[in-house]
């Protein structure tokens, strides 16, 4: 049993993380306490737009490592047929207008154009709206992804103001 410093309850170690520097090998406070300081951390944090961006650029290069160091799960076969589907069933826009470029493409009713970027010939069609299926900005793989997390970053600063200004 072992005391938590926060709370004041005495505990089992399995309620305690592990934590190789102190004396037990075990943090002084609980799992919930710990919890609980980390949720309240962060969300004070969330209120900072530049914070939320830094963040998730830090999650993105933490992907990105897994990624190279083999430890991200690769989908194939029947998972990737789930996540596909249940992609496909939540964002409905996006596959109709994903659809719809393809058989163009597919059909030659539009051709590949290079990236608009870089001028690479290896594009994809990137769309700023699904009701337009057809009205694609050509880009690159990097330029592309380029692109949605400049999107996802203008969105969460917006999102972030928004919460700013609501709470004051």
């Amino acid at each position: 049993m072992k005391t938590c410093f926060k709370c004041g309850e005495a505990k089992p170690y399995s309620e305690f993380y592990k934590h190789p520097a102190m004396g037990d090998g075990y943090l002084g406070k609980c799992k919930d306490c710990t919890k609980a300081d980390t949720a309240a951390r962060v969300a004070g944090k969330a209120k900072d737009p530049d914070w939320v961006v830094a963040e998730a650029a830090r999650q993105r290069a933490k992907q990105a490592k897994y990624r190279v160091d083999g430890v991200a799960v690769e989908l194939r076969g029947e998972m990737k047929r789930d996540v596909s589907r249940r992609h496909a069933e939540k964002y409905p826009e996006k596959t109709v207008a994903r659809t719809t470029l393809r058989n163009a493409i597919r059909d030659g009713r539009l051709t590949r154009k290079p990236c608009e970027v870089c001028g690479s010939l290896d594009s994809e069609g990137h769309h700023d709206d699904y009701s337009k299926p057809l009205d694609v900005i050509w880009l690159c793989p990097k330029h592309h992804a380029e692109r949605h997390v400049q999107m996802r970053d203008e969105l969460r600063r917006k999102r972030a103001l928004e919460r700013q200004i609501a709470a004051a």
